[in-house]
């Protein structure tokens, strides 16, 4: 799977369905909101979208981006800023991923599990 290229984003459309897309479909007018379960899971699609745009977008001037706003640009145009860093987005494969750290431990006793992750998890100085 790649973050950049493959449909995994939950999106709202005007017509009130959902869908699934690929960040380079983010500027379609048909779509009005992100649609992921949770709050906090829409909140960081909306930081991952603003990062990405940030990173990858030629954009010289303020004069350009109120241009980008008033006329957003098409797929294609997403498709060629986010291509030079696609291969960074892979999440399969060999060795550390996108968002990995090569440097954490292996040893079982230093894994957590991804609901750690979410804001209702307890901390490791909660009582049970």
């Amino acid at each position: 799977m790649n973050l950049i290229e493959d449909q995994w984003m939950p999106v709202r459309r005007k017509d009130g369905s959902r869908d699934w897309i690929a960040p380079d479909r983010l500027s379609n007018p048909d779509i009005v909101v992100f649609d992921a379960d949770r709050a906090d899971f829409n909140g960081a699609l909306m930081q991952f979208a603003i990062g990405l745009l940030q990173t990858t977008a030629a954009v010289e001037s303020s004069t350009t981006w109120r241009q980008h706003l008033a006329s957003p640009p098409d797929a294609q145009t997403l498709r060629d800023w986010f291509a030079p860093v696609a291969e960074a987005f892979n999440l399969d494969g060999d060795g550390p991923r996108f968002m990995q750290d090569a440097a954490l431990a292996t040893e079982t006793s230093a894994l957590n599990p991804v609901s750690a992750l979410l804001i209702e998890s307890p901390g490791v100085s909660a009582k049970f």
